[in-house]
């Protein structure tokens, strides 16, 4: 990739914005509602999962009337992610005035090297002022009451930072469409709140996450905090997180229990407990319902939210967004949200890891072979 092209997709941390984490999707699904219904300009979709479902449809219907509305409505969905949308949904969209685009849809040749880059990130941007990010597409999976529910966590930003991501919401639609956006005729983001955070992109293998999430954790000094859905960490994260734990860190994650989409990344990610327990590591397991969310804390000085998984496929080939946050309050709220997270886990010891079952050994052994494409 060329230079030019790189730098389109590295965007400088802005200050001035505030901050609201929402868990849950009976938090976070009506505030996106009320904010598209309340938009009077412009509604940017961009997600991985949109289903034909109950919840996909009431977004479906949101989206046309924005557009019935007057507003520029436009939708990127991914082609394998949203690929139960048919195309009466789409033409539902386009009929109400909105523009609806696939990014890589299936196609035959199938394994086409398309087939393996994906629009992962999760960005509603409505009138240039109000964002959202996280984990959660559009789906009853995330609607449903426990245990099977997805669990999830968005954050819903204003302020300055709607610029960088309105940039990159408008490179990804050229990228796909080959056609440019137009500006937005509106007042650019004012000052808001006292946030500062930092769009890190991860977009054909330049692992922004990861290279800010390791020299956060190789000099941290009190806590490293992650909670991810799909933890297959690279041989620098592990050992980071040794070393972390090795210094007297306060070193915890939260990961999947055995409610998980993904078996085959589950048990594969495990293969690691053993390691990460013996050097001080405490691991929990989420038993409540599924866990989606993808967020870290590493002491009061810098944490994440967004889309990434901590795993090969993730940093190789999906297209992702998170939010690096400098600031104390949202570190704050982020870490409570942590801590009310490890109260619906099961904290897995090193005496109980060891006295597993040889078939889990055997498992999670086969499953490791398949690291980089899970």
């Amino acid at each position: 990739m060329s230079l030019l092209r790189r730098m389109r997709y590295r965007y400088d941390s802005t200050d001035g914005n505030a901050v609201e984490l929402l868990a849950g999707a009976e938090t976070f699904y009506p505030r996106i509602l009320e904010d598209i219904a309340a938009a009077q300009h412009e509604v940017l979709l961009g997600t991985y999962l949109w289903e034909p479902d109950e919840v996909g449809q009431r977004f479906l219907e949101a989206a046309c009337d924005a557009a019935r509305r007057g507003l520029t409505v436009r939708v990127l969905l991914d082609g394998i992610g949203s690929h139960r949308l048919e195309s009466e949904h789409l033409e539902a969209l386009r009929s109400a005035g909105a523009q609806a685009v696939i990014h890589h849809a299936l196609r035959f040749p199938l394994f086409d090297s398309r087939l393996f880059r994906r629009y992962h990130r999760k960005l509603i941007l409505i009138d240039g002022q109000i964002a959202y990010t996280g984990g959660a597409g559009f789906a009853d999976s995330w609607a449903t009451p426990p245990p099977t529910q997805w669990w999830d966590l968005m954050v819903r930003v204003r302020g300055p930072v709607l610029v960088p991501l309105r940039m990159l919401f408008s490179g990804d639609w050229k990228r796909t469409t080959r056609n440019r956006m137009s500006p937005l005729q509106a007042p650019p983001p004012e000052p808001v709140g006292d946030a500062r955070i930092h769009p890190l992109i991860t977009f054909y293998s330049r692992r922004e996450l990861m290279r800010r999430l390791l020299q956060a954790v190789s000099v941290a000094e009190h806590r490293v905090h992650i909670a991810n859905a799909y933890f297959i960490p690279g041989f620098r994260l592990r050992r980071a997180l040794r070393k972390a734990a090795s210094r007297g860190v306060d070193v915890r994650l939260v990961l999947p229990g055995p409610r998980t989409d993904h078996f085959a990344v589950w048990t594969a990610g495990r293969r690691h407990y053993h390691r990460l327990l013996k050097k001080g590591v405490r691991i929990y397991e989420f038993q409540r319902s599924m866990l989606h969310s993808k967020f870290a804390v590493v002491d009061d000085r810098w944490g994440y939210v967004g889309s990434s998984n901590l795993d090969s496929w993730s940093g190789r080939f999906n297209h992702e967004l998170d939010l690096g946050i400098t600031t104390p309050g949202p570190l704050e709220e982020l870490d409570q949200q942590f801590e009310d997270d490890v109260r619906a886990t099961r904290e897995i010891t090193l005496n109980q890891w060891q006295a597993r079952p040889l078939s889990l050994k055997l498992l999670e052994t086969f499953f490791g072979w398949f690291d980089p494409l899970l």
